[in-house]
C-alpha cells in the first residue's frame, strides 16, 4: 500500500513539474537568427556574405550598438561592402549620442574616421550615404569645428 502511495505521489508531482515547463514562456527576440551567431560571423569574416551580414545586422539591434562595430569594420574594410560603410558612420553617431547627423559629440579624430566611411559608401553608390553626405556633408567641413 506504501508503495502506491508512493508511485501516485511521483506520478501527481511529474505532472504538476511536466505541466509547469509546458506552460512557461520562452522570451525570444524577433531578432534572433535561424542560423547561430558563430555560423554568421564565421561566413560574414572569412567569405564577405552579405545575407549572413545583413542577418549577423539584425541580431545585432539587440545589443549595444558598438558592439557590431567589429563587423562593419570586416565588411567594409577587408570586403569592401558599401552597407557597411554606412554602418560604421551610424555605429559612431549611436555610440556618441549624437542627434540627428550632429557630428558635435564626436572628437575631431572619430569625427573624421566617420565621415570617411559616410563618403567611401557615398563613392560606392549607397543610397542612404549618397543622400545623407550630399545633404549634410558636402561642402562642409564639420569635423574642424568639433571640440
Amino acid at each position: 500500500m506504501k508503495f502506491h502511495i508512493i508511485v501516485v505521489c511521483f506520478l501527481v508531482l511529474g505532472c504538476t513539474i511536466n505541466s509547469e515547463n509546458k506552460n512557461s514562456v520562452v522570451n525570444k527576440s524577433m531578432n534572433t537568427p535561424q542560423i547561430s551567431l558563430d555560423e554568421l560571423k564565421q561566413a560574414v569574416f572569412s567569405e564577405g556574405d552579405t545575407s549572413s551580414y545583413l542577418e549577423l545586422r539584425k541580431a545585432y539591434l539587440d545589443f549595444p550598438s558598438e558592439d557590431f562595430l567589429f563587423w562593419s569594420l570586416v565588411m567594409a574594410n577587408k570586403h569592401g561592402y558599401p552597407r557597411a560603410h554606412t554602418d560604421v558612420f551610424f555605429t559612431f553617431l549611436q555610440a556618441y549620442d549624437c542627434e540627428g547627423y550632429s557630428l558635435s559629440n564626436l572628437d575631431e579624430k572619430t569625427c573624421i574616421m566617420a565621415l570617411k566611411y559616410l563618403k567611401t559608401a557615398a563613392e560606392k553608390g549607397e543610397g542612404q550615404a549618397i543622400d545623407i553626405f550630399e545633404n549634410h556633408f558636402k561642402d562642409k567641413s564639420p569635423c574642424m569645428a568639433v571640440h
